[in-house]
């Protein structure tokens, strides 16, 4: 898995996991495949959101001082999700994707379905220096700190109660 890409395994989900192990694999197959189509347009429309926005330019932040400068210790601009990413040039926007990959095989036999989330398609060249910082910049990651957060986590388990109650009780 390459940096600035992270997958989201339908798995990920303990109810929908529990509950797949009961179901002919035919049914599970496709409960898994819908699971990490939406899982993944959930981390994908995330992480969308914080790595474009607009509300401060090149401008704002030099008369800020630079917030995201490692001298300062630490990220001086948007509490609680200092991993956003301000909008200047859009490139790094366009690169984010979103794929949906189906495994077959394993222990069990069926297939596995996951969805991978990140800057897959052309990411700009400094894609690496935002998100793993520099000596001078503060490290921004904001494709793990969406899928890390714990408002995340209980929207996949919302969704996941939502895509099983869909196929009827389990």
């Amino acid at each position: 898995m390459g940096k600035g890409i992270v997958q989201i395994k339908t798995k990920g989900a303990f109810a929908l996991k529990n509950s797949l192990r009961k179901l002919r694999t035919t049914t599970a197959d496709r409960i898994k495949q819908e699971a990490a189509n939406e899982f993944g347009q959930l981390a994908y429309n995330r992480i969308l959101a914080a790595v474009s926005s607009r509300d401060l330019g090149p401008s704002d932040l030099r008369g800020m001082d630079h917030p995201y400068a490692r001298r300062h210790g630490s990220i001086a601009v948007n509490p609680g999700k200092e991993y956003t990413i301000h909008q200047q040039t859009g490139r790094l926007k366009n690169s984010l994707a979103k794929r949906v990959v189906k495994k077959f095989g394993g222990a069990g036999g069926g297939q596995n379905h996951f969805a991978q989330v990140g800057f897959i398609d052309n990411p700009p060249h400094y894609m690496n220096y935002v998100v793993e910082g520099t000596r001078v910049m503060l490290a921004r990651d904001p494709i793990n700190a969406t899928v890390e957060s714990r408002d995340f986590k209980k929207q996949i388990t919302k969704t996941a109660a939502r895509i099983i109650k869909k196929y009827g009780k389990l």
